[in-house]
């Protein structure tokens, strides 16, 4: 039943059914398949010690991480299943962010736990309506880009060089086989409260807080009252009707440039942070690819070295209550660049 729940939630999305190709066209291309596929590994571990268990999932999940991803072939739904028993069970999803958005994921799942109850209940699924990925394509390639090329011109036409990011490995030799570090800084709720007050009494979102710290580590490490930076848009601030039902890869990366003055008042320089960001939300579909070109940079590798990432998606209402008869536990992720 939960493969067959898995297939319906497939046959629902187009990008959950799709493959990519780019060495054999002139543009790349998502090829969008009829019939769901669903790669699935199952694993029992009934009777094994919680260290044999840890083991077992460990060594899978390894596994999975070291293969490459076949863009050629639809296997958007790779599962790792691990059965406990009768009644406890564990999977492992694993995708390439190609494919999906993190809103995206928290709708699939949601009708995931949907579909699953429904078929141990005997009853029918129901379909979830939704906007077709290429419905949502077909409206950006609809799109005037002479106001876009206008909007971009008029932030990046004076950038004449990268901010900086000073910070260099002493022994690169020895790191050789890292490719990234995760450091991981909770706030205790009374700090969230407080980052929130700071926020609201600003009158900008806790996004802005973010965007403007990192702007100020920037200019102090690259020592310059100018920072430019990357930073993640959801793709669903767009005029479309249902866009935010939309499963697939909206999300988007825009360069935000912004000035630091010391005689500007820290409220007036937020609020102009936050005027930006909207502004920019206008064209969150412009191609990243695309944008280097309206700035004035001595060399074309990029018009920036970092990326701010503030994930604030909504959870699907079926995350957040789980179906009579099911409990969710430790549900996590984990990601690799």
């Amino acid at each position: 039943k939960f493969d067959r729940a898995w297939k319906h939630v497939i046959s629902n999305y187009q990008a959950l059914r799709a493959e990519y190709r780019w060495e054999e066209t002139d543009k790349p291309v998502q090829i969008i398949f009829k019939t769901p596929f669903v790669d699935t590994q199952i694993n029992d571990v009934a009777g094994k010690t919680a260290a044999q268990k840890s083991e077992m999932i460990a060594a899978a999940l390894t596994q999975v991480r070291k293969e490459k991803i076949n863009f050629n072939q639809a296997s958007t739904v790779n599962l790792r299943v691990f059965i406990d028993g009768d009644n406890q069970w564990s999977f492992y999803w694993s995708f390439h962010h190609i494919a999906l958005d993190g809103w995206s994921v928290s709708k699939v799942l949601g009708d995931l736990l949907v579909a699953s109850q429904s078929l141990l209940k005997g009853e029918s699924v129901k379909t979830t309506s939704t906007l077709p990925y290429t419905a949502y394509l077909k409206w950006i390639s609809e799109k005037d880009a002479s106001s876009m090329e206008k909007y971009w011109t008029n932030i990046l036409s004076s950038v004449e060089e990268k901010t900086p990011l000073p910070l260099q490995l002493t022994s690169p030799e020895q790191m050789a086989d890292v490719r990234y570090a995760d450091r991981l800084l909770a706030f205790t709720p009374a700090e969230t409260e407080q980052i929130k007050q700071i926020a609201r009494n600003n009158g900008v979102t806790v996004n802005t807080l973010v965007q403007a710290a990192w702007a100020m580590l920037l200019s102090l490490y690259a020592n310059t009252d100018e920072v430019l930076f990357g930073v993640t848009t959801s793709g669903r601030s767009l005029p479309l009707p249902g866009v935010e039902t939309v499963v697939g890869l909206c999300i988007n990366t825009l360069p935000c440039r912004l000035s630091l003055n010391p005689q500007i008042a820290m409220r007036d320089w937020l609020q102009t942070i936050q005027q930006h960001s909207v502004e920019s939300r206008e064209f969150e579909y412009s191609p990243l690819s695309e944008l280097g070109k309206y700035a004035a940079l001595k060399e074309s590798d990029g018009l920036f070295d970092t990326i701010l990432v503030f994930e604030n998606y909504p959870i699907d209402e079926a995350l957040k209550q789980a179906p009579q008869g099911l409990v969710v536990r430790q549900a996590g992720q984990k990601k690799t660049t």
